[in-house]
């Protein structure tokens, strides 16, 4: 934060639950900045998870408009100056979500190296109308979807958010539950510029719950099932819910999850997955795939 060219900003940080240092770091770090940065916790020092404390965070912003910014991630200097400038250009337009690309970064590789930008839906940049967004999400499997990092949201999206924040508790889709009920609801400005790293590592959350293909599938079927009742009852026109496709992807998802439940390979898989450390479990997978590979049986040719 004190790193960006734009300067009129407040910090708000929200301890969700932690078992270190964090709380008096951030302490420290408001002393060093008063007025400008205020440090927040959920009752009893729970944990609540991201959504739950994205939106208390917001709710004791000053501004009309928040940044948020996830604990690993990095802005540069300009992004903060950049995005809010194309804020005000599309905020008298109705939007109340305005994000852009993200690059992945991978700094404890070796030289710390660059990954791919985040694709963006195909007709950015331009002001979305509300709801228009929903079917690319779908059809690009989330990818275009916003990462929280490089999201700026209009503060009042929290007011109506907060009803999925026990149902998004902790799965990998909670933030979906914020872009899906922004999109829904409100216009949305997608712009091209590369200001954030996303930093990528392999023991975040995000990592440890997509390596486990069941959990995965778990958590995007109870997500698409509360979304689906969310729009049929708020939204009924929409045309992922008028045509069906919504219900129908669903249906599909939830036969896929039962078919993998009845798989004795992978249920094994995900006990050793989730039991093991991850070298040891890599290494087991690595052997398994090589001595397969050197055990099947060669296919004969006949002479003529």
């Amino acid at each position: 934060m004190l790193a960006q060219t734009y300067q009129d900003w407040e910090l708000i940080l929200v301890d969700d639950g932690s078992t270190d240092a964090s709380m008096r770091v951030a302490d420290t770090f408001g002393a060093a900045c008063p007025g400008k940065v205020t440090c927040l916790t959920h009752p009893g020092h729970a944990n609540r998870g991201q959504l739950a404390s994205r939106v208390l965070g917001a709710r004791h912003a000053r501004a009309g408009v928040v940044a948020l910014l996830d604990q690993d991630d990095v802005w540069e200097p300009g992004y903060l100056e950049g995005h809010l400038r194309l804020w005000e250009d599309a905020r008298p337009r109705g939007a109340a979500l305005s994000y852009g690309p993200a690059r992945e970064w991978f700094p404890t590789s070796r030289g710390g190296h660059w990954g791919t930008v985040q694709d963006m839906p195909s007709d950015a940049p331009r002001v979305f109308g509300a709801g228009e967004l929903l079917e690319v999400f779908l059809d690009t499997k989330y990818r275009t979807s916003p990462c929280p990092s490089c999201a700026l949201v209009a503060r009042e999206v929290f007011d109506g958010v907060g009803r999925f924040e026990v149902s998004a508790y902790r799965t990998p889709f909670e933030d979906q539950f914020l872009w899906w009920y922004a999109a829904a609801r409100w216009p949305v400005a997608v712009h091209p510029h590369v200001w954030v790293r996303y930093r990528r590592h392999p023991r975040s959350a995000l990592t440890r719950w997509t390596a486990s293909r069941r959990r995965a599938m778990q958590s995007e079927l109870a997500f698409l099932r509360i979304i689906t009742e969310y729009l049929i009852e708020e939204h009924p026109g929409h045309p992922l819910v008028r045509a069906g496709r919504l219900q129908a992807h669903t249906q599909v998802l939830a036969e896929r999850v039962e078919t993998y439940r009845a798989n004795t390979g992978a249920r094994l898989r995900e006990v050793l997955r989730d039991h093991l450390p991850v070298e040891v479990y890599g290494g087991l997978r690595t052997f398994w795939s090589f001595a397969r590979g050197a055990w099947r049986p060669r296919k004969r040719t006949g002479r003529g």
